[in-house]
């Protein structure tokens, strides 16, 4: 995503690659300000909620989202599921690297939690053989208020589409 914002060169690099590329529209929602509300539904610790939590990172500071709800899983479900506490421990490892850039990242990371920009929320829901179609109603509820919706991980694509066979070439 942040190439797409700086540099179309990887973006001509991957055209091969791409089946269905909707980047243009992606840009255009998040810088013509219409995304009030984000919410992420984040799949796995590690590298993984690194990278996600720079990414909102990034959208808070350009001011391409004002509030971003994080969903992460109560329990593991498999051994690398993202938890709220994986959230404060990364934080914290952040803030005892003897890089600045780690350490303000950090810091960015805690004012957006403390101004409620950034909430964690965890719900069984994701740890369920439900489909999205089945979620709970309070759930149901947290999506209705989202402007923005990014969908992580291969369960939750899987409960999205609720593992039926859609031929390849469908929109």
């Amino acid at each position: 995503l942040f190439g797409l914002f700086r540099d179309r060169r990887h973006k001509r690099k991957l055209a091969n690659r791409i089946i269905i590329d909707d980047s243009s529209r992606l840009v255009e929602l998040f810088t013509g300000k219409k995304i009030k509300r984000m919410d992420l539904i984040a799949d796995n610790f590690g590298h993984e909620l690194v990278s996600d939590l720079y990414l909102i990172d990034y959208l808070l500071r350009q001011g391409f989202v004002n509030q971003v709800y994080v969903h992460l899983k109560d329990k593991p479900y498999l051994v690398s599921d993202a938890l709220i506490k994986d959230v404060f421990l990364l934080i914290k490892r952040l803030q005892r690297d003897l890089s600045p850039i780690a350490q303000d990242f950090a810091g960015r990371l805690e004012t957006y939690l403390k101004e409620e920009k950034l909430i964690l929320k965890d719900n069984s829901f994701w740890t369920t053989p439900q489909a999205f179609i089945d979620m709970p109603s309070d759930l149901m509820w947290d999506f209705v208020r989202s402007d923005f919706a990014l969908i992580k991980g291969d369960l939750n694509y899987c409960k999205l589409i609720d593992c039926l066979y859609w031929p390849y070439n469908s929109r």
